[in-house]
């Protein structure tokens, strides 16, 4: 059986999308191929920065068994959605923003596997193609994090025959939202469990919020880390706040020196992943 993840935010070595998914259906015996974006013609690493191996500079390449296509991402601005909506309410196939839905449909999968709203209506826009062919497939939504139900997301999720999500209580929403529509957890860390011991104190005695992921303005915001962190260390009693993960190195905001852990004054540590 053969599954077609699509991306255009996304790096294509994205931890979720890349190792823990995609290696993983491969490891099961599936067909995988990933559709990923380029910026000025070169793939990008989840730091953002453009890869320049000359392993990953042609538009179709293998990289530990999984088939990638890649194309040059176009920009999704209101416009775009504005279309995208027409073209799904008219049920006609002729508006993208760049080549997502051309390369994703030329695998000819089974099960199309998107992790991003405006990759899902390329995934949706193939799913209605096929059917009009004679051909039924999948659409799997794999939502990074909890998306506005603008009227775009409702007409998209008409179409989606499974829900995958991070959290239970994102979950949860999404079903109320969409109960008609199945819904899965795969989690982005290790499941807490309360009876974890440490051999050290650093987390005892504290009120810990703890954000696991990378830290863009458009993922996170240190914006708003930093004033929720300002805040809260002002009312709390020794309050921390523990981001685990990469911070985009371009952002102005003035943020903890990425070493493990290093603190500040408004309770703010960065637990740095080291990514390839």
């Amino acid at each position: 059986m053969k599954v077609c993840k699509l991306i255009r935010r996304h790096s294509f070595k994205d931890v979720r999308v890349f190792e823990k998914e995609a290696i993983s259906l491969k490891k099961l015996g599936y067909d995988v191929t990933i559709v990923a974006g380029k910026k000025n013609g070169k793939v990008f690493g989840p730091d953002r920065k453009p890869v320049s191996d000359s392993a990953f500079k042609n538009a179709k390449f293998v990289y530990q068994n999984i088939n990638f296509l890649t194309y040059d991402i176009g920009t999704v601005n209101q416009f775009s959605v504005n279309q995208m909506i027409k073209a799904l309410e008219k049920n006609t196939q002729n508006y993208f923003v760049d080549k997502l839905y051309q390369k994703a449909l030329s695998t000819n999968a089974d099960i199309y596997h998107a992790h991003e709203l405006h990759a899902l209506y390329d995934a949706v826009q193939i799913k209605r193609t096929l059917r009009k062919k004679g051909k039924k497939v999948k659409v799997i939504f794999d939502a990074h994090e909890l998306e506005a139900n603008s009227k775009l997301m409702s007409l998209l999720m008409k179409e989606v025959d499974h829900l995958i999500t991070v959290s239970d209580s994102i979950k949860e929403i999404y079903q109320k939202r969409y109960p008609n529509v199945p819904a899965t957890v795969i989690y982005n860390s290790p499941n807490f469990q309360e009876d974890l011991t440490s051999k050290d104190h650093y987390f005892s005695n504290s009120f810990v919020v703890a954000y696991e992921g990378v830290v863009t303005y458009q993922k996170g915001d240190p914006r708003k880390i930093i004033n929720i962190a300002n805040l809260c260390k002002k009312a709390i009693k020794n309050f921390r706040f523990e981001i685990f993960g990469y911070v985009y190195p371009g952002l102005k905001e003035k943020m903890p020196s990425k070493s493990i852990p290093t603190s500040i004054a408004n309770g703010l540590t960065i637990m740095t992943c080291q990514r390839n």
